[in-house]
């Protein structure tokens, strides 16, 4: 997995997965302060839902991209659409367009992740796919530990 013909494509691809870990695990510690500041604490749930309808929705599309038309465009398009979805939540003046950042990050989130599972279906010979999802999932520990302490001293000082 990190033998010189893999070694950029798994680094690259489990630092996405750690990058959306990361926020992840941001959010939860985030998303009070972030809808009693937007007056929206009514609304909280729906900055939830929203993100995980849209990531289901991203998932379906994802894989029948990925079959018609190979992982790149899905993945370039989630990872464009998760940014955007991050650049709308963090800039929202208001609940709406909080929850409406969120659902947009939620379906680049749902074309990244089934786009970096055909990667590893297509560019891993098939003894190295179980070290690879591995790291995927190793990639969602320092995050979980890390992610919510720096998201609360964010929210603390900065809002």
């Amino acid at each position: 997995m990190l033998g010189p013909g893999y070694r950029a494509l798994s680094v690259g691809i489990v630092s996405v997965v750690l990058l959306i870990a990361f926020e992840a695990t941001a959010v939860g510690t985030a998303m009070p302060v972030a809808a009693r500041e937007l007056d929206g604490v009514s609304l909280y749930a729906f900055a939830f839902s929203g993100y995980f309808t849209t990531s289901l929705f991203g998932m379906v599309l994802a894989g029948q991209w990925s079959d018609r038309h190979g992982p790149l465009g899905s993945l370039t398009t989630g990872i464009a659409s998760f940014g955007a979805g991050l650049l709308l939540s963090g800039t929202a003046g208001s609940m709406g367009v909080f929850i409406l950042g969120r659902a947009v990050q939620g379906f680049g989130g749902g074309l990244v992740i089934v786009a970096l599972y055909v990667v590893v279906g297509r560019a891993y010979p098939e003894r190295l796919r179980p070290a690879i999802m591995a790291a995927f999932a190793a990639g969602w520990v320092l995050p979980s530990i890390v992610g919510p302490l720096a998201a609360g001293t964010v929210t603390e000082q900065l809002g």
